[in-house]
């Protein structure tokens, strides 16, 4: 038994978490069943990170579990080997990776200096041709990810040349995407604060207009406790459900934000020595 607490999600081969999956298998653990125990591996720190079995470690933090049943494999030392090993113990799984989630294991694999010719030799367990478009598929996202870096680069005062030899990618292609000619992120990314400023606020909106309905709920419930028509118990059970879905958001709101540091942190690390690219259309 591992503690979850120091279970990471390194390797992730999903681009999301499936929360239909995550309540079944709450559904199972509530109920008593066993469930096949994950896969992690370890490190020198003493953590761990998920290889199989994201979606079980989910639940059992949603169903106020600290500790999972895992069994250790070897740890190669090799990121873009734990991606291939963690993409083909969820291939042949209860619910296979989508052709997004393939696409982005195949992503982190070449940005991690993986070739594409040990790519398909790793993993042979797909389709050829599918393989071949998830290759070319990932190349493209790359692409676009160098891209980005490139114009944050050129926003801090490189020249478009330096940033260009830099991220190897074609010159005339960069002028172009700088220019607004090419792609979404030319002209300085001129909606980067509009789009922010989008997201900040519908997240506001929601929150604000649930909340106060809540909030009018709860004043209603208590003024039922107090005039003898509700019980207390049955009012603190509606209050532990609200806390325990607040409590399942921070959980959600803490994937999403380790999502987003693996795509900045191996994007960081790896994007300046991955092979070259071809130009994005």
């Amino acid at each position: 038994m591992i503690p979850l607490a120091q279970i990471t999600n390194r390797f992730d081969v999903r681009t999301k978490l499936d929360e239909d999956r995550v309540l079944q298998l709450m559904g199972c653990y509530e109920a008593g069943q066993e469930l096949p125990p994950i896969e992690v591996v370890q490190f020198a720190d003493d953590g761990y990170a998920y290889v199989d079995g994201r979606h079980r470690g989910a639940a059992r933090a949603y169903c106020n579990f600290t500790d999972i049943a895992a069994i250790v494999i070897d740890n190669p030392n090799d990121p873009a080997e734990l991606f291939a090993r963690a993409l083909e113990a969820n291939y042949g799984g209860s619910k296979p990776p989508t052709r997004d989630d393939i696409t982005h294991t195949v992503v982190r694999m070449l940005e991690l200096g993986a070739t594409q010719t040990a790519i398909r030799e790793r993993l042979q367990f797909l389709p050829v041709g599918a393989l071949k478009a998830y290759i070319a598929s990932a190349r493209g996202s790359i692409m676009k990810r160098k891209i980005a870096k490139a114009m944050d680069d050129i926003g801090d005062g490189l020249t478009i040349d330096t940033v260009a030899a830099r991220y190897r990618i074609p010159l005339d292609s960069l002028k172009d995407v700088v220019k607004g000619k090419k792609g979404k992120w030319g002209k300085g990314r001129s909606t980067e604060a509009e789009l922010a400023i989008a997201f900040k606020s519908y997240i506001s909106t929601e929150l604000r207009a649930a909340n106060s309905g809540i909030s009018k709920k709860m004043e209603f419930m208590l003024q039922k406790v107090d005039a003898g028509e509700m019980s207390y118990k049955a009012a603190k059970g509606v209050i532990h459900a609200w806390s325990e879905h607040l409590r399942k958001t921070g959980i959600r709101v803490m994937d999403w934000n380790a999502r987003l540091d693996a795509i900045a942190g191996e994007t960081t690390k790896a994007v300046e020595t991955a092979e070259p690219v071809a130009a994005v259309e």
